[in-house]
């Protein structure tokens, strides 16, 4: 037997189900998919600034402003675990092994998870790191982009430690500040332009 083979066999099998399904499924067993109400997401954005620095290629700056509006748009996943985290681990992990890809998207695409609202606090501090690496603190919008990374919540240095109430308020202060930051780099010219047609 090759060792191609030998792997193939080792492969779990996984159920096919459509997205729609397996959310029905877990709702049913007590999962709730809360959806955000419509955050007011910039269309397009001027990132000229930004790709200027050179310390970033264009594609992996796109890629920050793209995890933020992906943060507004996911949905909040509540179950019934409460604290237990290894209980939820064990479970999700589960899931995801059964059913493969939908799994991961429907279960890894919560604005609760901290390794989500880990990775929006990362992508906004590189921004900042941006202007201030390139020495462009003193720029309207770096010192913008300064002002609003100060308002995230002390908090959410145990931000795994707080409550359900503690998690839904540090999240929604972070949605504001991750909704600012878009609203920061808008690309104004564009909307003008459009309006005036």
């Amino acid at each position: 037997m090759s060792l191609e083979d030998a792997l193939t066999k080792q492969k779990v099998a996984t159920e096919q189900i459509s997205e729609q399904e397996l959310k029905k499924t877990l709702e049913a067993d007590g999962v709730r998919f809360v959806y955000p109400i419509s955050a007011n997401v910039p269309a397009r954005f001027d990132l000229h600034q930004l790709e200027d620095i050179h310390l970033l290629t264009p594609d992996a700056i796109k890629n920050k402003f793209k995890h933020i509006i992906d943060f507004l748009r996911m949905p909040y996943v509540t179950d019934n675990f409460g604290d237990d985290h290894e209980a939820r681990r064990i479970w999700r992990q589960d899931i995801i092994n059964k059913v493969g890809d939908v799994a991961i998207k429907l279960l890894k695409e919560n604005r609760l998870r901290s390794n989500v609202v880990n990775t929006i606090i990362a992508d906004i501090e590189v921004l900042v790191y941006l202007y201030e690496k390139a020495g462009m603190t003193d720029d309207p919008v770096g010192k913008k982009l300064i002002s609003i990374y100060h308002k995230i919540p002390t908090e959410i240095g145990n931000y795994q430690e707080l409550d359900f109430m503690g998690k839904m308020r540090v999240n929604g202060e972070l949605s504001n500040i991750a909704l600012e930051v878009l609203q920061l780099f808008e690309d104004t010219k564009e909307k003008t332009a459009t309006q005036t047609a």
